[in-house]
């Protein structure tokens, strides 16, 4: 079961893969890939951004 700390922690790594051009083009696409689906799993939980922090701060 993933919780919402690995979620977030998941998808902070993926972002700031995304969005380091020193990284390879393959990288920062697999890592948008992964922010993609970071999103989607949001989503489906009915949760923002904020909400996901709030929870992964509260399960520490």
């Amino acid at each position: 079961m993933m919780t919402f700390s690995m979620l977030l922690n998941i998808l902070l790594e993926a972002e700031a893969r995304r969005d380091d051009p020193s990284l390879p083009q393959e990288v920062r696409d697999r890592s948008a890939e992964t922010v993609s689906l970071c999103n989607q799993r949001m989503e489906e939980e009915g949760l923002t951004r904020e909400q996901l922090e709030m929870e992964a701060r509260a399960e520490a």
